[in-house]
């Protein structure tokens, strides 16, 4: 960052935050908040928004001093933007599902039902919170060796064909590792 002019120093900051946010992280219980100011609505009986800071100083790897703040609205936003994209994500993967269990289906083979699962995943980047699992369905059909009408003697073939469904579930640890981030806002000053 000191390479940078200093009237560009303010674009280097918001690329900063997603790198430091990861080994900030690491070991979430260590770190001590100490609480910066907190706003209530006009009752006094609801809190809306809570500012805190860690407690120790930490630096970048450049010597600059490194602010790190916590941001109760942030979390809160950060958390239902989450959640909203986890409903979308389950409303694709049912429609994905609803295709695969139709007669005309046209993906019969794993690696196209994998392809189109992981770019529902990566379009929301919930690759790591949703947890989906293919399952391969063997679906049996008779049909008559020759044609013509059916008699006593008349032969059938086996046509074995895959089908595939698919079921998910939120992987909670996850989920809970990720929360941990929310709100978390390093600034290097």
């Amino acid at each position: 960052m000191s390479e940078l002019p200093p009237a560009s120093r303010e674009f280097a900051i918001t690329i900063y935050p997603r790198m430091m946010r990861q080994t900030l992280l690491e070991n979430p219980a260590s770190l001590v908040w100490e609480l910066l100011y907190e706003i209530y609505d006009d009752d006094h009986d609801q809190l809306r928004h809570r500012f805190r800071t860690l407690r120790e100083e930490r630096s970048t790897s450049d010597g600059y001093r490194l602010l790190c703040l916590h941001s109760l609205s942030k979390e809160i936003s950060a958390d239902a933007g989450r959640m909203k994209a986890i409903k979308k994500a389950t409303d694709e993967l049912l429609k994905l599902r609803h295709r695969l269990q139709s007669p005309r289906t046209r993906m019969r083979d794993r690696p196209s039902v994998a392809e189109a699962v992981d770019k529902i995943l990566a379009a929301r980047g919930l690759s790591d919170i949703l947890v989906v699992e293919i399952l391969a369905e063997e679906e049996v059909k008779l049909k008559q060796a020759t044609p013509g009408r059916r008699t006593k003697e008349t032969q059938y073939t086996r046509e074995v064909r895959l089908r595939f469904d698919l079921t998910w579930k939120v992987d909670a640890d996850a989920l809970a590792r990720v929360r941990r981030a929310d709100g978390v806002f390093p600034r290097p000053s």
